[in-house]
């Protein structure tokens, strides 16, 4: 079984941080699509990918915006994406960027890969979803197609544009009025997004940003990005810590985040030497441990928002983990 695909906090921030700045009610939009509240203010925090492409579908098509992922990308540079962010912000050629990408996309994305083809004088990037369906992806596709385009602007210089544009999907307006696109051959129906252009691009110096995208930009600060789960069991923990906050998910909500049934989640659990109660108490556990290391949190209020009835049922989940009272654990944790 895949693993549910996941995405990095950093990559939903541009849009809500967009589509705040226009006025619109995105915390409504959050909850409606069960993003943690949270997550914009700790972003490194991954939730399930098609979450966050419900939330740009739904943003989009209630604005009237089927340009959300091109106007997002336009005033978004990569190198402002959190710690991935950071790490191409060091690359010095576009060439050292893409291979920095194909290295390191999979810790904010586990599902999107990326890698460049050359063909004599003629290079492509390409990127690719595998697997994910969702109407909201085009606006995620766009956002990927803009952060592309910026980063080989910069490299080529003013006025340059792309020798031809490739995307998934069926032909669509949205381009037809930006005067980036003008003059542009853009092929659809392709089994991945891919920007053509020329080879000798990939060996030029990538400038660094400039204005008020510098500003956003974290170059100094040391590159740590935690991998997202590649493995099912691993991702299933990561959904159920992004569904904590609305009670502890049950075994139909956690079916129906990795599209299949409840019998047969509870079945490949098994076939991985585990179960559905083992792999909840995991994810509480992580969380329990982050929370209980701040002095100020009450371990009845940790127990609330790990979704227990009460502090009791909370110790006794956490003795099966750890062995110990949750405030034994605290005290061994603040004195190490």
């Amino acid at each position: 079984m895949k693993p549910i695909p996941l995405v990095s906090g950093w990559n939903l921030l541009p849009f809500a941080n967009f589509l705040r700045d226009i006025g619109a009610p995105v915390e409504r939009w959050l909850a409606e699509s069960r993003i943690p509240p949270g997550v914009l203010e700790a972003p490194d925090q991954p939730v399930p990918f098609e979450w966050a492409l419900d939330f740009t579908e739904r943003a989009a098509r209630e604005e009237g915006a089927d340009t959300l992922g091109i106007d997002v990308g336009r005033r978004t540079a990569a190198e402002s994406l959190g710690s991935f962010g950071t790490a191409l912000a060091r690359c010095v050629t576009f060439y050292d960027r893409m291979e920095t990408c194909r290295r390191l996309l999979s810790r904010v994305n586990n599902r999107e890969t990326m890698w460049l083809e050359v063909d004599g004088s003629t290079a492509r990037v390409h990127a690719d979803l595998a697997g994910v369906k969702h109407p909201g992806l085009r606006h995620s596709d766009d956002f990927t197609l803009m952060l592309i385009l910026e980063a080989l602007g910069r490299a080529a210089g003013a006025g340059w544009k792309p020798d031809a544009i490739r995307l998934p999907g069926t032909r669509s307006q949205r381009f037809a009025r930006d005067e980036l696109f003008l003059g542009v051959r853009i092929d659809y129906g392709a089994p991945d997004l891919a920007v053509v252009f020329s080879r000798e691009l990939l060996s030029r110096p990538l400038p660094g940003l400039a204005g008020p995208r510098a500003t956003r930009c974290r170059t100094g600060v040391p590159v740590e990005i935690p991998p997202l789960a590649s493995d099912f069991v691993g991702s299933l923990e990561s959904t159920i810590e992004a569904m904590l906050f609305a009670g502890c998910p049950t075994i139909h909500d956690l079916a129906d985040a990795a599209h299949t049934t409840p019998r047969t989640l509870q079945r490949r659990l098994a076939e991985c030497g585990t179960s559905l109660r083992q792999v909840v108490d995991r994810a509480r556990f992580r969380l329990a441990d982050e929370y209980l290391r701040d002095p100020s949190a009450s371990v009845t209020g940790i127990a609330l928002e790990l979704g227990y009835s009460d502090s009791t049922a909370f110790s006794r989940a956490f003795r099966r983990m750890a062995g110990v009272a949750p405030s034994t654990y605290r005290a061994q944790q603040l004195d190490a």
